[in-house]
């Protein structure tokens, strides 16, 4: 092997792995808002797991961060990958709002951060339609999609609607 390639993809897994790892605080940073918090917001994150084999491992980590970061929300680990089916999960972070009837009134997004590209976690189209929810007016139709690493689905469980 290369070792100038070893090193190129080292340093790439190494810059992959800083930038999640920048993305989660930023949404932790956000999902932990007091008026967000204040406002009893209902929030759930869902993870799928690839292998079940690392699903305790898994399990453990994400009630760790959940008690590291304060969560005072469900913080749902989905082994069997059902929950995000039944949700068309495509991605994560993907943020799903239910009004007081528990209809889905918004899919989308948090806001236009990445990282990388420096704009400032503002949530401001997750705000916008927690607000409109809140206030009892329509939620705004015009959501932009979640971006964000894609579910790894078990061998064999990859949704239909995951090749369309």
């Amino acid at each position: 092997m290369n070792p100038s390639k070893e090193k190129s993809f080292t340093d790439r897994q190494s810059a992959a792995a800083a930038a999640k790892k920048a993305a989660l605080e930023r949404h932790r940073a956000m999902l932990n808002d007091p008026g967000l918090v204040e406002r009893r917001a209902a929030r759930e994150a869902i993870v799928a797991a690839r292998e079940t084999r690392i699903a305790e491992r898994k399990a453990a980590r994400l009630a760790k961060e959940a008690r590291q970061a304060g969560y005072t929300f469900p913080y749902l680990y989905d082994e069997s990958q059902e929950i995000a089916k039944a949700y068309r999960a495509a991605c994560t972070p993907d943020f799903y709002l239910f009004d007081r009837e528990r209809k889905l009134v918004y899919r989308g997004q948090m806001d236009d951060s990445r990282p990388g590209n420096w704009r400032p976690v503002t949530g401001k189209y997750l705000r916008a339609a927690l607000d409109a929810v809140l206030a009892g007016r329509p939620v705004p139709q015009d959501q932009k999609p979640s971006i964000g690493c894609n579910i790894k689905w078990k061998s064999g469980n990859e949704p239909k609607y995951y090749f369309s």
